[in-house]
C-alpha cells in the first residue's frame, strides 16, 4: 500500500498492484499481512506474485500487541534463502510463511523480539506447513 499510494481492496486488487511493481520477468513481489474485505477477519494472507503467476498462503490471524520486531526481516530472509537454494516461488513462500508463523506463535505475549535463537529449529523445519496455493 505504501508503494502504490492507496489501500488494497481485495486479493485480486493486491495481485494487480503487485504486477505493476514487478520490475522484470523473473521478478517476484511478496505482500505480507494482507487483510482485505474478502479475507475472513480471523485470517491473514501472504502473496507472492510474478508476471506469470500468483500464490497465496492463508494462516490464522494472531492478534499480537505489540507486534514483535523483525517479522518482515525474517520473512524476507527465509524467502530469499529458499530461492537462492533453488526453491520455486511457491515452495519458498510455503516455507517462509510456515516458519515465520511458527516463530510468531512461540513469541511470548507482550514480547518485542522474536525468539530467534530459542526457536531456531522452526526456521529450518516448521512443525506445521501452510501450503501456498496458486490463485492465478
Amino acid at each position: 500500500e505504501l508503494m502504490i499510494g492507496r489501500a488494497l481492496t481485495s486479493i485480486g486488487d493486491a495481485v494487480s498492484a503487485a504486477r505493476g511493481v514487478v520490475a522484470r520477468p523473473g521478478g517476484v513481489v511478496c505482500i505480507t499481512s494482507l487483510r482485505t474485505p474478502d479475507i475472513p477477519v480471523d485470517r491473514l494472507v501472504t502473496l507472492a506474485v510474478t508476471h506469470e503467476a500468483a500464490w497465496n498462503v492463508e494462516t490464522p490471524f494472531l492478534p499480537l500487541d505489540p507486534l514483535p520486531n523483525g517479522m518482515g526481516d525474517v520473512f524476507s530472509a527465509l524467502f530469499l534463502g529458499m530461492r537462492l537454494r533453488g526453491a520455486t516461488v511457491s515452495d519458498a513462500l510455503t516455507h517462509a510463511v510456515s516458519a515465520l508463523y511458527a516463530l510468531v506463535q512461540r513469541t511470548p505475549i507482550g514480547a518485542r523480539d522474536l525468539p530467534l535463537v530459542l526457536e531456531q529449529s522452526v526456521l529450518v523445519e516448521p512443525p506445521v506447513v501452510a501450503t501456498a496455493v496458486r490463485i492465478e
